[in-house]
């Protein structure tokens, strides 16, 4: 490979690279990604500055206890709450665990 040939291709590859990272740049920007909080059953877990626990977790809903003020939600898929001023969504349950040691399930912080 002579010194012009490497020095083209070395051009072609860097003009590629700058065309990737200009259309990146130009490609429409996502929307920030929820928070999750995953809770497991039966420990306790952080959620902001709160601390919660899943009582019962099963297909069709979950149990959340609230330390703090010592309340229970009881939660279908779908279902908001509102802990120290900030709101939760109920995302998914797993009452098999799936790969975790115990039955959870996942929370999302809604704006």
């Amino acid at each position: 490979m002579t010194l012009a040939s490497a020095t083209n291709s070395l051009f072609i590859w860097s003009l590629g690279l700058l065309l990737c990272l200009q259309a990146c740049a130009q490609a429409p920007k996502t929307e920030e990604m929820a928070k999750e909080y995953i809770i497991e059953q039966g420990v306790p877990a952080p959620l902001g500055s709160a601390t919660v626990s899943a009582a019962t977790v099963n297909t069709e809903m979950a149990v959340l206890l609230y330390f703090q003020e010592e309340k229970e939600f009881e939660l279908s898929l779908g279902d908001e709450l509102e802990i120290q001023g900030k709101k939760y969504q109920l995302k998914s349950l797993h009452p098999d665990g799936e790969n975790r040691k115990f039955p959870y399930l996942v929370l999302t912080e809604v704006d």
